[in-house]
Protein backbone atom coordinates (compact mmCIF):
# COMPACT_ATOMS: atom_id res chain seq x y z
CA UNK A 1 0.00 0.00 0.00
CA UNK A 2 1.16 3.50 -0.77
CA UNK A 3 1.53 5.86 1.33
CA UNK A 4 0.39 8.88 -0.68
CA UNK A 5 -2.73 6.48 -1.11
CA UNK A 6 -5.65 9.29 -0.57
CA UNK A 7 -8.70 7.66 0.99
CA UNK A 8 -11.96 8.43 -0.97
CA UNK A 9 -15.30 8.47 1.28
CA UNK A 10 -18.33 8.62 -0.82
CA UNK A 11 -20.59 11.51 0.80
CA UNK A 12 -23.59 8.85 0.28
CA UNK A 13 -22.15 6.63 2.82
CA UNK A 14 -20.93 9.67 5.12
CA UNK A 15 -24.43 10.62 5.01
CA UNK A 16 -25.22 6.87 6.18
CA UNK A 17 -22.57 7.26 8.66
CA UNK A 18 -23.68 10.62 9.90
CA UNK A 19 -27.81 9.39 10.19
CA UNK A 20 -26.87 5.56 12.19
CA UNK A 21 -24.63 7.31 14.51
CA UNK A 22 -27.96 9.76 15.08
CA UNK A 23 -29.64 7.12 15.36
CA UNK A 24 -27.83 4.73 17.50
CA UNK A 25 -26.83 7.74 20.53
CA UNK A 26 -30.82 8.30 20.29
CA UNK A 27 -31.71 4.67 20.89
CA UNK A 28 -28.39 5.14 23.60
CA UNK A 29 -30.41 7.38 25.42
CA UNK A 30 -33.72 6.18 24.83
CA UNK A 31 -32.28 2.93 26.37
CA UNK A 32 -30.55 4.22 29.51
CA UNK A 33 -33.86 6.70 30.77
CA UNK A 34 -36.92 4.90 29.44
CA UNK A 35 -35.02 0.91 28.28
CA UNK A 36 -36.34 1.19 25.38
CA UNK A 37 -34.88 1.68 21.98
CA UNK A 38 -32.74 -1.28 20.80
CA UNK A 39 -34.69 -1.19 17.50
CA UNK A 40 -32.79 2.24 17.38
CA UNK A 41 -29.62 1.40 18.35
CA UNK A 42 -29.45 -1.90 15.59
CA UNK A 43 -30.53 0.11 12.78
CA UNK A 44 -28.43 2.72 13.65
CA UNK A 45 -25.87 0.29 13.45
CA UNK A 46 -26.64 -1.70 10.56
CA UNK A 47 -26.67 2.33 8.86
CA UNK A 48 -22.91 2.94 10.06
CA UNK A 49 -22.17 -0.81 8.46
CA UNK A 50 -21.26 0.65 4.55
CA UNK A 51 -19.08 2.98 5.53
CA UNK A 52 -17.19 0.51 8.06
CA UNK A 53 -16.77 -1.79 5.14
CA UNK A 54 -15.50 0.53 2.29
CA UNK A 55 -13.03 1.61 4.93
CA UNK A 56 -11.54 -2.15 5.70
CA UNK A 57 -12.14 -3.78 2.38
CA UNK A 58 -9.38 -2.90 0.16
CA UNK A 59 -10.29 -0.82 -3.41
CA UNK A 60 -8.14 -3.52 -5.36
CA UNK A 61 -10.14 -6.36 -3.85
CA UNK A 62 -13.70 -4.34 -4.19
CA UNK A 63 -12.94 -3.75 -8.06
CA UNK A 64 -12.10 -7.57 -8.62
CA UNK A 65 -15.43 -8.58 -6.60
CA UNK A 66 -16.87 -6.58 -8.76
CA UNK A 67 -15.61 -7.40 -11.80
CA UNK A 68 -15.90 -10.93 -10.85
CA UNK A 69 -19.99 -10.11 -10.38
CA UNK A 70 -20.18 -8.47 -13.82
CA UNK A 71 -18.60 -11.79 -15.67
CA UNK A 72 -20.83 -14.80 -13.35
Amino acid sequence: MDDNQKISLPWRLVALDIVGAMMAATGIYLYVSESRGTLYIAVGLALMLPLVIHLLVPSAKRSEKIGSNKDG
